[in-house]
């Protein structure tokens, strides 16, 4: 749709298209650059929407529900908090939720595709997720790639740069010259991910390319296969010919033997494994609420000082956003998050992509369920709710897909 550009939806289209573009820059790697980017599109969307509120889909409308039950359920765990402190802080990450449906309704209103501008800054970001790491690693000296946040962040989003680059190369998003644009982009991300030396985010290669195969499976033209076959071998290359990967990966086996045959227990599996323990006995003693949002470091503390654990320090979350919701918000807030954050979002991209009769081909649907199936692995072995530079990245991302997969995409 065109609009005159000195008109209020005129300026307000340009904006998002500019703040989508530049979301992918800086995500884990510039201090405050997503959260930022999330609040100015949320500002620009209560300019733009003034009165014209509209009503969306109602699968979306479902959405905004869960998302607004999955708040109210984590207000009300307060309760049982006894670090209100902490709690409060864990609520204000939450406050993307909110920003999320005017957001998601200014885009609507709009119909602007927002996943073309998305992809081509998550293109142009590949090489900057390069040039952090090989900086940090090979001239800062560090033993991990990072930037303004802890490896695993930077290993998380590189890792996802390069997913949703793999997601755009089967959806035929870029076939021709455009495939050397998104290879380059492609392995300096994986790239990076590999020198942050974060396995969480190793774990998302295999399991989100085999899901990415499995959706595409019948979809797969002869340039796509030879240009999946190279993304193949390069990220084979890399893990193969990587002293740091094999190091981080074998190390695993040796730190869980130690753990079940109790001679080293701090090691960073061990403390996972801790972590998803004490949770689990949390949840037990306060099933429906949770101990209180934000109080999940109280408990550490609680149960170091009671000596019923080996931890040597406290932690303000359980390493994993599944049990970290058991444990501080209870079964409800646990049902909410899963559904609010994965089954409806999951849903909606499937119907809308079977709704068209060609599921596999669309980048914003195929974009999306790469961002849900990325996120929940890396929530495996990360509290990645309780970050705000991850949680932003993940609702700005369903934003995007989203309204882009509703309105129909045009392609870049």
């Amino acid at each position: 749709m065109v609009y005159d550009n000195f008109s209020r939806d005129g300026v307000a289209f340009r904006l998002f298209w500019i703040c989508s573009f530049l979301f992918p820059l800086g995500m884990g790697a510039i201090d405050h650059w997503t959260s930022s980017l999330f609040y100015i599109f949320f500002l620009i969307s209560i300019w733009s929407l003034r009165k014209n509120w509209t009503v969306p889909q109602q699968n979306i409308k479902f959405l905004f529900l869960s998302f607004s039950i999955y708040f109210i359920v984590s207000v009300i765990s307060l309760v049982n908090t006894e670090d209100i402190g902490s709690g409060i802080r864990r609520l204000e990450k939450m406050l993307f939720l909110l920003c999320f449906i005017p957001s998601y309704l200014a885009a609507q209103r709009l119909k602007i595709d927002l996943a073309t501008p998305f992809l081509f800054g998550v293109l142009a970001a590949g090489p900057v997720f390069a040039g952090i790491a090989f900086n940090s690693v090979y001239c800062a000296d560090l033993s991990r790639a990072q930037a303004a946040y802890s490896p695993i962040i930077f290993g998380n989003m590189a890792m996802l740069n390069a997913l949703l680059v793999l997601a755009a190369f089967f959806a035929g998003r870029l076939a021709g010259w455009r495939s050397s644009i998104g290879f380059i982009a492609f392995s300096a991300s994986l790239y990076a991910a590999m020198l942050s030396g974060s396995r969480g985010a190793w774990l998302a290669l295999p399991i989100v390319g085999v899901f990415l195969l499995w959706v595409v499976r019948r979809r797969l033209v002869g340039w796509a296969k030879g240009a999946v076959l190279v993304l193949v071998l390069v990220a084979c290359v890399f893990a193969i010919h990587n002293d740091r990967i094999y190091e981080r990966v074998t190390i695993v086996g040796k730190n869980v033997a130690q753990f079940m045959n109790d001679k080293e227990e701090n090691t960073s599996e061990g403390v996972r494994i801790m972590l998803w323990q004490l949770a689990w006995s949390v949840w037990q003693e306060k099933p429906l609420l949770g101990t209180g949002i934000g109080d999940f470091r109280h408990e550490t503390k609680k149960k170091l000082a009671e000596g019923q654990t080996a931890l040597e320090k406290d932690y303000g979350h359980a390493h994993n956003i599944f049990l970290d919701a058991l444990a501080t918000t209870g079964m409800l807030g646990f049902l909410a998050f899963v559904v609010s954050f994965f089954v409806l979002p999951a849903h909606i991209f499937w119907t809308i992509g079977l709704a068209r009769g060609t599921l596999q081909m669309h980048f914003s649907v195929l974009a999306g369920l790469t961002l849900l199936v990325s996120f929940a692995v890396f929530g495996l072995t990360e509290g990645w709710m309780a970050r705000s530079p991850m949680l932003s990245v993940f609702l700005f991302g369903l934003l995007v897909f989203l309204s882009s997969s509703s309105r129909g995409e045009t392609h870049a």
